[in-house]
């Protein structure tokens, strides 16, 4: 949009440069010839003519350009407020997993929620949990290939 407001600003400057120019040509015509125009004053506006034809070509542009932002914008609002469903529904069924009732926050929040052992076997919720959800946690970090060698040794010895 500062863009289109930029290219009218010069538009108008151009525009008044020629007129000023026209007028001085005008004056000289007059009075040498009383009224006969000049090659040199046709020239100019023809080329104020095509400038104006130009700028309208722009403003058709930035006009339909304008049209298709508004409605890209309208459907990322659309699916914005769509995510913003499935978030909800997801953050319900992971207060019903967790059994977190009360603020409605991120899926952040619900990720420290979900049952995790640091290395000293402190649980992050501050809820009792089983040991089988610790051992299988430490399973699926067996499985990944940063971690399988040394978890790997460290089982074998």
């Amino acid at each position: 949009m500062n863009l289109a407001k930029f290219a009218i600003f010069l538009f108008f400057i151009y525009i008044l440069f020629d007129l000023s120019e026209c007028m001085n040509v005008n004056r000289q015509d007059n009075l040498s010839s009383q009224g006969e125009p000049s090659e040199l004053k046709t020239n100019r506006l023809k080329r104020i003519n095509e400038t104006i034809a130009d700028f309208k070509r722009d403003e058709e542009f930035y006009k339909e350009k304008i049209r298709k932002t508004t409605e890209e914008y309208e459907d990322a609002c659309q699916n914005l407020n769509e995510i913003r469903c499935h978030i909800e529904g997801l953050e319900k069924i992971a207060q019903d997993i967790t059994g977190h009732e009360g603020k409605n926050q991120d899926l952040q929040m619900h990720a420290v929620q979900i049952v995790e052992y640091t290395n000293s076997n402190v649980e992050t919720t501050g809820k009792k949990r089983n040991n089988e959800k610790g051992s299988l946690l430490a399973i699926k970090s067996m499985s990944h290939p940063i971690c399988s060698k040394s978890l790997k040794e460290l089982l074998v010895d």
